[in-house]
């Protein structure tokens, strides 16, 4: 399953005497949908377009899932859970969530008094954040091209944003994110056991805490590092299930299934870095520098441009100045004679 956010605008609103802002909005619609690849687990392709077929986006129990969705300013990362709802919950949907079109018409009520002056000044769009499946199976129809299909569309939320993914006609909306706004990968999703880190070590909750919190980094190597530490904590945990000792046998295999996740999950995190730093999200640390291999190429070229100006042979031939010519130490008739003379002479050296 996918997390993902779509958008839709605020139309008709009104205050309640007690200073609760209703209002109605358009949400959901069909059509073709627009994500990065590192949004859809792909992050090999730089655009995805996913179609919303009508019979998903209108499908029953998808539609219910709307029904009493917690509000939210921005999307929390994880979503909203009965851990985190009194931390993110600014209001909810309303009854009455009913197809309006190729939309969803959306009956809101928000009772936190920051959101509604943030909706009052200028945060008018909302974004509905849900968990789907995506079937990879490219297809096209009147004119329209798509990459993957959207199927059991189930609502975790809906946030208030600046700007929606659905356009200005679902203003209160799907988001679409900015680079830098997609910032949430699946390790902000991370759920860890109830009561787990209370039931072990104080040094190995400590270590689980670190584990997903560099899951949860924006640095690959952090991430990486992670996954390979999740493992070998999970394989201490995996030793104590068959036997009496530091924790009970449900708190081991809790660990080492949590811990095995976590190790599973640290690739496809890192994946997802690595594909939001090659669409421009600068605030990712890839552990890498992406222009080492120019960077060579450029110095190699350089190398071989100069090449001509070094001297052949050993270090210290290249660095010593060449030795200068032997002095004359007679004048050229001088010298002629005694070549001469020692010519003539040459037969008497052998005796």
């Amino acid at each position: 399953m996918l997390n993902l956010f779509d958008a839709a605008p605020i139309s008709t609103r009104r205050k309640t005497g007690d200073g609760y802002l209703v209002a109605e909005a358009r949400a959901a619609r069909t059509g073709i949908q627009v994500y990065s690849g590192a949004e859809v687990g792909r992050p090999d392709l730089q655009v995805v377009r996913v179609l919303r077929p009508e019979n998903e986006v209108f499908d029953k129990a998808s539609m219910s899932t709307y029904g009493t969705a917690p509000i939210t300013l921005g999307h929390p990362p994880g979503g909203v859970t009965a851990d985190t709802w009194k931390r993110f919950a600014v209001g909810h949907v309303g009854e009455g969530v009913a197809r309006d079109g190729e939309y969803i018409a959306l009956p809101l009520i928000l009772k936190d008094a920051e959101a509604i002056r943030q909706l009052e000044g200028g945060t008018r769009e909302l974004s509905v954040g849900y968990n789907c499946s995506l079937s990879w199976a490219p297809g096209s129809a009147n004119g329209e091209t798509w990459d993957a299909v959207q199927q059991v569309i189930r609502v975790n939320h809906v946030a208030l944003v600046p700007r929606g993914r659905a356009g200005s006609e679902c203003r209160i909306s799907d988001a679409a994110p900015s680079i830098t706004e997609r910032a949430h990968t699946m390790a902000d999703s991370i759920t860890v056991p109830t009561n787990f880190l209370d039931a072990i070590p104080t040094h190995d909750a400590a270590a689980v805490s670190t584990i997903i919190a560099d899951l949860q980094s924006k640095e690959v190597f952090r991430v990486r590092d992670a996954g390979r530490r999740a493992q070998d904590l999970s394989w201490k945990f995996g030793a104590e299930m068959g036997r009496s000792g530091t924790f009970d046998a449900a708190t081991a295999r809790n660990g080492y299934e949590f811990l095995q996740g976590l190790s599973k999950m640290a690739p496809a995190v890192e994946a997802q870095l690595i594909g939001r730093f090659l669409q421009g999200d600068q605030s990712i640390n890839p552990g890498f520098d992406p222009q080492a291999g120019e960077k060579a190429r450029a110095k190699m070229m350089e190398d071989s441009a100069n090449a001509w100006r070094r001297p052949t042979g050993s270090h210290v031939a290249q660095d010593a100045a060449p030795p200068p010519p032997p002095a004359m130490s007679m004048d050229r008739e001088s010298a002629y004679a005694q070549m001469c003379d020692d010519l003539s002479n040459a037969w008497k050296k052998g005796k």
